[in-house]
């Protein structure tokens, strides 16, 4: 079995035993939905991997790892909630915002409302599912709302922070707490894996001449050098297993807060 695969299984046996619960219902939800992002695009990964294309696995490589550090980023949070609610506002903003542009020349509408009505429905919605469910919990909501609304459009996430910087304190706190020390620079590591995984997603030269020889006319005759797809799968699937072992430790971080 590919470390992927093993990887993969360790997670889908972790996730199954996560169930969102009343006080949490808004930031278990956003946490859920960025790791069935890890889970999905680690399982296209797998998939690529037995086709006559394995290397094209690289874009769902990189949104597998993009999703594990959000899903990171959440489930490491001090105020849980209000991160997870703001979670939730974060995406909604990005639909109102994508369906405000014009269609056709003409401006589209979500379920017959303008965008900006269909935000403000949507997110008083989940307020008050909180509220029945959690007394309190629906003023969090808002409160998200309100700071998702004032949020500049960089950094472009959730939590308006530079990931790889945030993540890599948190858990050289989390391992000084649990009494280990010597962690690596892992922000480092996290830019120079989305730099791989960028590199390899977005188009680019990627033919390289072995021999050029004169053809009929003006033509020319090319022979490519062999590219080793193979190779270039392997360091796909190294990179999505990485990402699915963040989104168990996503999984562990969530469970240590409800054991807290």
């Amino acid at each position: 079995m590919s470390v992927l695969a093993t990887a993969l299984g360790e997670f889908r046996a972790a996730k199954a035993k996560f169930t969102p619960t009343r006080a949490h219902l808004v930031p278990d939800l956003a946490l859920l939905g960025l790791l069935c992002d890890v889970e999905e695009n680690a399982e296209a990964v797998l998939a690529l991997g037995a086709t006559p294309v394995p290397h094209r696995a690289y874009p769902n490589a990189r949104a597998a790892f993009e999703a594990s550090q959000q899903a990171l980023l959440l489930a490491t949070e001090p105020d849980y909630d209000l991160a997870g609610a703001r979670a939730w506002a974060f995406f909604l903003r990005n639909d109102r915002e994508f369906v405000r542009g014009p269609r056709n020349g003409q401006t589209s509408t979500e379920m017959g409302l303008d965008p900006d009505s269909w935000f403000k429905a949507a997110t008083d919605e989940m307020a008050e599912a909180w509220e029945a469910f959690a007394p309190g919990k629906g003023e969090v909501m808002k409160r998200a709302v309100a700071l998702v609304e004032g949020q500049p459009r960089r950094p472009d996430n959730f939590a308006g922070v530079p990931i790889a910087p945030t993540l890599r304190d948190r858990l050289a706190a989390l391992a000084a707490k649990a009494g280990k020390a010597g962690t690596p620079d892992v922000a480092a590591l996290y830019n120079n894996a989305y730099a791989a995984l960028s590199r390899e997603s977005h188009p680019r030269t990627r033919l390289r001449p072995d021999e050029i020889r004169s053809g009929p006319g003006d033509t020319v005759r090319i022979r490519f050098e062999e590219r080793d797809l193979a190779y270039r799968y392997e360091s796909a699937e190294l990179l999505a297993a990485g990402a699915v072992r963040h989104g168990l430790a996503a999984l562990g971080a969530r469970s240590s807060l409800a054991a807290a």
